[in-house]
């Protein structure tokens, strides 16, 4: 785990899935979450004063849905919520959907299944 390093974080647990349990890595789906301003509020992450959002250019969590017990759950390697959390209390507590966001901090997903981000991805951080 590198801290802020979310998309090679969420790579590398793609990497470890396909190698100790690969059959779920089908189960697994990449989360990208940004917008065209490069500013989407999260809450409930481990840079971020009690009670606000870190106010991230982009973020990526995994999403698994577990068939076996119908379940489904987000791995975010920066939140301080369980890890990995149920996916109903991170969107609640992560996302905190009831609140009417500003346009400029409205939130995009692009989803890429696990196997397909684990075989194309690339890192580029010369926005950093």
């Amino acid at each position: 785990y590198t801290s802020a390093y979310c998309e090679e974080n969420v790579y590398m647990l793609c990497k470890t899935i396909a190698e100790t349990n690969p059959a779920i890595l089908d189960h697994c789906t990449v989360v990208f979450i940004s917008n065209p301003n490069k500013i989407i509020p999260i809450w409930k992450q481990k840079l971020a004063s009690v009670g606000q959002p870190v106010l991230w250019d982009y973020h990526v969590i995994l999403y698994y849905h577990d068939e076996e017990n119908k379940e489904y759950y987000m791995y975010d390697m920066d939140t301080t919520l369980p890890f990995p959390c149920r996916a109903d209390r991170y969107v609640m507590e992560a996302f905190q959907p009831e609140l009417q966001l500003r346009e400029e901090y409205q939130r995009y997903f692009r989803l890429v299944p696990g196997s397909v981000y684990l075989r194309e991805f690339a890192s580029d951080r010369s926005h950093m």
